[in-house]
């Protein structure tokens, strides 16, 4: 092996065809390294130690076949990656020569203009090239623990310029963030800009010129190539130089789209908690305020002849009043405190009973489809409300196809999977649901409007003048229930609703078991103690009961009440008292009440809703809740069900009165 008298130095790749270097042979081989070299320089053979025609020249087959064993993975390893992310290769590797020897050689190169690979191999046995090669041998080493790191972190590892956005290198990480061959920097540096959303583009343009220097940290949007919107975390380092210049930039992006969309859906669960909470809080003064407007709307209809004007004009005040109320019944369904009377039911049967309807409802011009997975297991939900909750969704989805489409339902079982948990629900990973979809084809939404599609009063139907209530309303049912909602939604794709329920493990699906509420009796009557702080409220019943022969006394408070209890004596038959009283609370003074007078049928009233945790209004079997607002009919209706004493719990539901 012929000897230099001097180090030799590594010449740089050509950028044309390679050319003789007595230092080095020159060389163009195809991208298969598992080809032969093409046109080397004529120090072939005595660098590798082989002729021309002995397998690495234009005769021969197989240039890798006299790379040493153990190094031809790092050979193809350190060739191929540095190709793909569009820059020159180095890697030192040992040649098993005709004599059975091996030499290290360094082999530089780089991809050309054609697709081919050109460069040089230098010879490194000579001892005077020892040094050469020790430091190249730490270097090696150090790009390995380089490589093993940028390659097998998930996010993108780049180097780029202090004076501007491009990036001389990218890890591998890249093309599945990015959606994008790293080798495309090579021919264009600041190419990953381009797949930067254009409202953000400008910015980061401008914080990477600024800054690039000083380091920075910028969140922004690309658009993938899947079309999918991702938003990018990226932070920039400055590397110094030894005069204290900088030299590069070092960063480090990380696709954060998952994080910023769980982040995003906890705001909106506490600004929904934060309404729901106001919702229930000024439910039960609006329901006050309704009971007043519908008492009074009774009264004075029962003073009026029928023929009288004022009666179409009173009954447009009671009408308005009913409105309010189902709202206030919407915004306590939202809120999770309103009634409920879950059973464990079959979730196809539901659906299925409400298809005809369902029908008529949307029209002909939308086709209804469904697909139900066999042997569900039943759920435990209020069937009436999750009728209305499938009513709501369909709704929704007819307005959103005003040109006609599909309303596919379907139900099937599902294992809660960490990507489900984290993005579509709240119950734990590996939980089995039964899982009920309604989709359609209309014309979607965007991420805007999906983010606050839960919102009470948030509405998009501006034409047809929506409430925004519907949805909120299904999402507090859906949730009361011990289930969750999602939407996935995109204009021009579509919407689909998911819904979430438990399985109700080794239960049947029931009938219902409460009877039919009798029609009001009428003249029951006795003495009645009313306990209610409103002055109005109290006013209303006071004439209502009047009206119907009831002898009342009135207390502004549960202390005032206790006093009128013990008072009367046995007189006073019926309690009839509001759950939120200044002082002792309702609930409290029917405990004493019972405790005293034993005999006392109750009758429990409330704004709020039965069993609200928040307002602690769980009642014993044998006290009658009347939910307000309530009407003439209703409180009759209340009256008999106390009468019916003894150890059944009787409620009325809200449209009882």
């Amino acid at each position: 092996m012929p000897r230099s008298d001097q180090q030799p130095t590594v010449p740089p790749v050509s950028e044309g065809a390679p050319a003789p270097d007595p230092s080095g042979v020159a060389y163009r081989r195809g991208t298969d390294l598992d080809g032969r070299l093409q046109t080397p320089s004529p120090g072939i053979a005595a660098i590798t130690g082989h002729a021309p025609g002995d397998g690495v020249g234009h005769l021969g087959t197989s240039f890798t076949s006299i790379v040493h064993p153990d190094d031809r993975r790092r050979l193809r390893e350190g060739v191929t990656v540095a190709v793909r992310a569009g820059r020159a290769y180095e890697v030192a590797y040992r040649l098993r020569a005709e004599d059975g020897g091996d030499r290290w050689v360094l082999d530089r190169g780089r991809e050309a203009s054609d697709g081919s690979l050109e460069g040089v191999l230098l010879d490194l046995t000579s001892p005077l090239e020892e040094p050469l090669l020790s430091v190249l041998r730490r270097r090696r080493e150090g790009e390995e623990r380089f490589r093993q790191i940028a390659e097998h972190i998930d996010d993108v590892f780049w180097i780029g310029s202090p004076t501007g956005p491009e990036r001389t290198y990218v890890s591998p990480a890249y093309r599945v963030i990015w959606g994008r061959e790293p080798r495309r920097l090579r021919r264009d540096p600041s190419a990953w800009l381009a797949a930067v959303h254009p409202d953000d583009r400008d910015r980061v343009e401008d914080v990477v010129r600024r800054r690039a220097a000083r380091g920075y940290e910028i969140q922004y949007r690309i658009l993938h190539p899947d079309d999918t919107l991702r938003w990018i975390w990226d932070r920039a380092f400055p590397v110094l130089n030894p005069e204290g210049g900088v030299a590069r930039v070092v960063g480090v992006a990380e696709d954060v789209t998952q994080r910023r969309k769980l982040e995003a859906q906890l705001r909106a669960a506490h600004r929904m908690e934060a309404v729901g909470r106001l919702a229930g809080g000024i439910a039960h003064d609006f329901n006050n305020l309704l009971t007043v407007i519908r008492g009074q709307s009774d009264l004075l209809l029962m003073d009026l002849v029928p023929d009288d004007p004022m009666v179409e004009e009173v009954e447009v005040v009671r009408d308005a009043a009913d409105r309010a109320a189902t709202l206030t019944r919407q915004l306590l369904a939202f809120s999770r405190e309103q009634v409920l009377r879950p059973r464990v039911v079959d979730l196809v049967d539901v659906v299925r009973t409400m298809e005809q309807l369902l029908r008529r409802l949307l029209g002909e011009h939308i086709r209804i489809e469904t697909d139900f997975e066999d042997s569900l297991p039943p759920v435990r939900v209020d069937p009436a409300q999750l009728e209305q909750v499938i009513m709501n969704l369909a709704v929704n989805a007819r307005d959103a196809m005003p040109d006609g489409g599909e309303l596919a339902i379907s139900a099937r079982r599902e294992r809660i999977t960490p990507a489900v948990a984290g993005g579509r629900t709240e119950l734990p990973v590996g939980t089995e649901v039964v899982r009920l979809d309604v989709r359609d084809d209309g014309h979607g939404m965007d991420e805007a409007v999906r983010a606050r599609i839960f919102e009470p009063f948030f509405t998009t139907k501006r034409a047809t003048g929506g409430t925004g209530l519907g949805l909120a309303m299904a999402y507090g049912i859906v949730k009361q229930s011990g289930g969750t909602i999602h939407v996935e939604s995109a204009l021009g794709r579509g919407t689909t609703f998911e819904l979430r329920f438990p399985p109700a493990w080794g239960e049947r699906p029931e009938e219902p078991t409460d009877d039919p509420l009798p029609p009001p009796k009428g003249r029951v009557t006795g003495t009645i103690l009313v306990v209610e702080d409103d002055p109005a409220v109290r006013r209303v019943a006071d004439r209502t009961l009047q009206r119907e022969g009831w002898d009342v006394r009135l207390a502004a408070d549960a202390e005032q009440g206790l006093a009128l209890l013990d008072e009367e004596g046995g007189r006073i038959s019926v309690l009839l008292t509001d759950l939120v009283l200044p002082g002792m609370s309702g609930r409290d003074l029917i405990d004493r009440a019972r405790e005293r007078h034993p005999v006392v049928r109750c009758i429990a009233m409330s704004g709020y809703a039965e069993g609200s945790p928040e307002r602690r209004i769980d009642l014993p079997p044998e006290v009658v809740f009347l939910p307000k607002p309530f009407t003439m009919e209703g409180l009759q209706r209340a009256l008999d069900a106390s009468a019916d004493f003894g150890a059944r719990h009787r409620r009325l539901p809200p449209e009882a009165v």
